[in-house]
């Protein structure tokens, strides 16, 4: 296999889907499709179940679920994301700043 840099390689990760293993936190992810299917999924339950008490008399209400559906999304993972985006430290390109690392 050849070797390849590491600005290469970072590049070619860079370059992956959204949907590719690397970007998951935890095992887990969430694309924009999701979301919106998600979404879609939460407010035609609403809209059915508004539709379903507006026609049910008292005994037919009582069958109906209290709540409307809420799909349960990956907690905190955008969050986090953000996150560790603002806590990253900026990137160091003085020479004498490395090799004192280095050498220490």
């Amino acid at each position: 296999m050849d070797e390849i840099s590491a600005r290469k390689a970072w590049a070619l990760i860079q370059g992956l889907p959204p949907e590719a293993a690397t970007f998951r936190v935890d095992g887990q992810q969430w694309t924009l499709v999701e979301e919106l299917l998600a979404t879609l999924a939460e407010l035609t339950d609403q809209w059915g179940l508004f539709h379903a008490y507006l026609h049910a008399g008292k005994k037919g209400r009582r069958v109906l679920p209290d709540k409307p559906l809420e799909v349960p999304r990956p907690k905190g993972l955008a969050e986090q994301a953000r996150k560790a985006e603002e806590d990253n430290e900026p990137v160091v390109t003085d020479v004498t700043v490395i090799q004192r690392f280095f050498s220490s």
